[in-house]
Order: C-alpha cells, then sequence, then structure tokens
C-alpha cells in the first residue's frame, strides 16, 4: 500500500495528547513512523498489520537510542495506540483508514472490504461482550443480595422467638437493644489514589515505591527520568529491568545510576574486628628454668 489517511487534526487526539506529554515529538514521530512501516508492507497476501523491523533496527533507522524506542512502544501499546500479542507489535485499527479506492486490484478491494466489516464487527462485538458482561455482574449482586436478605430474615425470625419465649420471666427485654441484632458494617478496603498520569502496573510500582521511601513522584517528567534512569543502567551493566528495580530497592535509593550498581555489585570489604592477626612466626615460650 503506498499511502494512508492522516487526519490534519491528529495531534488533538486524546492519547496523542498523552504521548506527546510524556514523550514529545519523538514519539508523535515515532507513532506515524509505525504506521508507515505497517502500510508498507500491506498487500494482497499481508493483512497482518503487524511491524516486522524490531527496536534496534527502528532506533538505527530513526537515530534514536534503542531503550528510548522500547520504553516509547511500550507507553504506546499501554495507551491502546498498538496491540501486543505473542511478541508483535500490530494495529489493526489502521485497517479503518483503508479504502477501496486505494486500488484497482478487484481481488485485493473486496479484501479491504472485508478488514474493514471484521474491524467494525470486531468493536462491536467487544462492546457487546462489555455490556453483557456488566448485565450477569448486576444479575450476581442482585442474587446475592436477595440471598443475604432471606438469611437476615431468618436470623430475625429466631432471635423473635426467643423473645417470644423470655417475656414474662426475669430476662430484660431484648427490644429494648436492637442492636444487638444489627449485622456489622463491611469495612472497605482503601484503594490507592493514583494520578492520572500513572496508567501501567509497571509505573504504579515506582511510583508505590518511592512513596514508601518518603520520596514521592509529583510530576510525570520526576516518573519519566526514572524511568529513563532504570532503562540506561539496565543496558549499561547488561542485567534485566527486573534486577535494577530489585537493587534500587535494596538500596532505598530515589535514582539509579550504571556506577551505583556496580558497586553495590563488589564484595563488602571486611572490618578490623573480622580480620584476625597472625604474626609471621610462632616462637615457643622460654622455660626459664631449663635455660639456668
Amino acid at each position: 500500500m503506498d499511502w494512508f489517511k492522516h487526519d490534519a487534526n491528529a495531534s488533538r487526539d486524546t492519547k496523542l495528547k498523552k504521548l506527546i506529554m510524556r514523550h514529545g515529538m519523538a514519539g508523535y514521530g515515532l507513532y506515524f513512523y509505525c504506521l508507515e512501516l505497517i502500510t508498507d508492507k500491506i498487500n494482497i497476501n499481508n493483512l497482518t498489520f503487524a511491524i516486522e523491523d524490531d527496536a534496534e533496527i527502528i532506533a538505527d533507522n530513526t537515530k534514536m537510542h534503542q531503550g528510548d524506542v522500547e520504553i516509547i512502544m511500550r507507553y504506546m501499546v499501554e495507551l491502546g495506540l498498538f496491540e501486543a500479542s505473542d511478541g508483535a507489535i500490530t494495529c489493526f485499527k489502521l485497517a479503518k483508514r483503508l479504502n477501496q479506492s486505494m486500488t484497482s486490484n478487484t481481488e485485493f478491494r473486496k479484501k479491504i472490504k472485508a478488514v474493514n466489516h471484521d474491524a467494525v464487527m470486531t468493536v462491536s462485538d467487544s462492546v457487546m461482550q462489555e455490556e453483557e458482561e456488566e448485565l450477569e455482574l448486576e444479575l450476581e449482586l442482585e442474587k446475592e443480595k436477595r440471598k443475604n436478605q432471606a438469611a437476615e430474615g431468618s436470623a430475625l425470625s429466631v432471635c423473635d422467638d426467643l423473645i417470644d419465649g423470655l417475656k414474662g420471666s426475669d430476662q430484660p427485654d431484648l427490644h429494648q437493644s436492637p442492636e444487638v441484632f444489627k449485622k456489622p458494617k463491611a469495612v472497605k478496603e482503601a484503594k490507592p489514589n493514583y494520578p492520572a498520569w500513572v496508567i501501567s502496573d509497571y509505573h504504579k510500582e515506582l511510583f508505590d515505591y518511592r512513596k514508601q521511601i518518603k520520596k514521592p513522584l509529583k510530576t510525570v517528567a520526576g516518573l519519566d527520568g526514572l524511568e529513563k534512569s532504570i532503562m540506561a543502567t539496565a543496558v549499561a551493566v547488561r542485567i534485566s529491568i527486573d534486577d535494577v528495580i530489585k537493587v534500587l530497592k535494596e538500596n532505598e535509593w530515589q535514582t539509579i545510576k550504571p556506577d551505583w550498581v556496580q558497586n553495590s555489585m563488589l564484595p563488602t570489604p571486611k572490618t578490623a574486628a573480622d580480620i584476625q592477626y597472625k604474626p609471621p612466626f610462632s616462637r615457643d615460650p622460654v622455660d626459664t628454668k631449663k635455660a639456668w
């Protein structure tokens, strides 16, 4: 395919606004570069809408750092601009941008029409599935509510029988203390409140960690800087991102640098107490009686 539709107001799209807020024109340009890569490979025999180049090739072609490409791609997937499945990055939304007028091949036009129909049906099916799940949830909640009401009614009936049996005796009137039969209120578990720019579980982990060490992240720039430091350290020291975060947490650092990680991996020097003095040679004690 030689071209695809590009709206003049694309930069005002909510998801692209977030992308620009986080990564600037580097993110915006990388997004459309990836769309070009996908479109260039679309033909009558290829309608996978997948990016064939990996992060290393894309970084070399765009003159960007490979770590930055991986971070931006991961964020675009989180925003829903791309899909990630089985190690492949795809953009099935691009199917809506295809038009039968883009080619004169009759068979290719039929496939484009079928792809557009499937894309619309996929969205429709997704909406219907969400509505069905919500309806099932409401039914389950209603059943649970009725079950609880029936249990409460049974308990109250037993209490009434007990009260009737105690009437006329010296026992106190239980009707004067209805609080005894009230069901204790369930304590709602407080959910952590995250800013709008903390989206993924990865970002939530970093946000929670900095809050735990009482050095909270207050801006998206701070989160972005920490994320870049982790990626740069992983590349420089040649360890995984998970290992970098583990070292970060073990040392309770606010940020991390490659030389810090390398120094933390060195063996801990022994203290003076651990080192036992040994003389260069030993001498038997002198027997003064024999000497004289």
